[in-house]
């Protein structure tokens, strides 16, 4: 049922992008997808995506429906399905800060992920937020999660000209 309403609100999600200077294209859409998780009950979603000049950002709720402690880090990954497979999207190597983020059973949390600065989300298609953690005391089980999103030219904001005809009518007026 969770995944079914958080289906629904993805699809009532739109963000425009204009002129973001990290996308190659002047316009765009993306749109918020599925998410999954290797752990039931635990999952992280994209909540809203921000684009400035110099940022792209995505903020996102990790959200504990478990009784169980969990334990995240700042590590994360941007990969674009690309002929059946996911790939990396970084520009350079990455390099995170090692911190212990604990989330409690029934906890909901917000995080940001600025991603301009790392890796490349100018094709068109589906990318994915990928990032991990671990049981509270446990760090030999590692879980995955994963948020989708998608990026879409906007052709139907593209500038066109129109082909008029000037005219001069006298009306008498002042």
């Amino acid at each position: 049922m969770k995944r079914i309403i958080a289906f629904l609100l993805s699809l009532l999600i739109l963000i425009s992008l204009c002129s973001c200077n990290k996308v190659d294209f002047d316009t765009a859409t993306i749109a918020v997808g599925n998410y999954y998780s290797d752990f039931e009950g635990l999952f992280i979603e994209i909540q809203k995506i921000i684009c400035g000049e110099e940022n792209l950002k995505l903020e996102t709720r990790w959200t504990n429906a478990t009784n169980y402690r969990f334990m995240y880090g700042e590590s994360f990954a941007i990969e674009y399905y690309e002929k059946d497979k996911w790939v990396s999207c970084a520009k350079k190597d990455l390099y995170f800060h090692t911190v212990g983020y604990i989330l409690e059973p029934g906890e909901s949390v917000d995080k940001t992920y600025n991603i301009a600065k790392s890796f490349d989300v100018s094709k068109e298609g589906k990318y994915r937020l990928i990032t991990d953690c671990f049981e509270d005391g446990n760090s030999s089980v590692k879980y995955n999660l994963c948020a989708e999103f998608y990026v879409t030219p906007n052709d139907s904001i593209k500038k066109s000209s129109v082909d008029f005809k000037a005219q001069y009518i006298r009306t008498g007026s002042k």
